[in-house]
């Protein structure tokens, strides 16, 4: 019986471990499931971190030539603008002087012809002066003529009457 009880139990015991190797390689089969699942996941995500990461770096691309872009055109807009502001500074500068030179062309032609006028003013007055002297000394000579005149008639007469009365003493 011995041999029985032996074989029964080795029955048993291999009933026993036929079920835990079912248990064991079904525990083993979950196990390499979830190992593959767990595997999967983390391949999922590290793709999808490389994707995350890309983009970030496509992002970050992006924006670094948006600034650069950006500070080239307000680079470009400041040297336009300071272009702007020296031409017409310059033109202003250029009118300034136009304007000093047309105030000093203007002021050398006012003080020419006031020192004309003035010259004129003088012949005018010179002129005026010598026809006054001229009048009066034509006023002069007439008053003489007038004066001589008169003593010649005066003269005249007396003669007249003079010789009427040579006339008159003789008879």
């Amino acid at each position: 019986m011995g041999n029985s009880s032996a074989k029964a139990s080795a029955k048993i015991v291999t009933k026993q471990t036929g079920c835990s190797k079912n248990v064991i390689g079904h525990s083993q089969l979950e196990t390499q499931e979830s190992l593959a699942a767990l595997a999967e996941s983390k391949e999922r995500r590290r793709a999808e971190l490389l994707e995350f990461e890309e983009q970030q770096a496509k992002r970050l691309a992006n924006e670094a030539q948006l600034r650069s872009f950006s500070q080239a055109n307000h680079n470009k807009f400041l040297n336009q603008i300071t272009e702007s502001q020296k031409e017409f500074e310059n033109k202003l500068a250029e009118v300034h002087q136009q304007k000093e030179e047309s105030r000093q062309k203007f002021s050398k032609q006012l003080h020419e012809t006031e020192a004309e006028m003035g010259a004129s003013v003088i012949d005018v007055l010179k002129s005026i002066q010598a026809h006054r002297d001229q009048k009066q000394l034509q006023d002069l000579v007439k008053a003489e003529e007038n004066q001589s005149r008169s003593l010649l008639a005066i003269k005249l007469e007396e003669f007249k009457s003079l010789r009427k009365e040579d006339i008159l003493g003789m008879k």
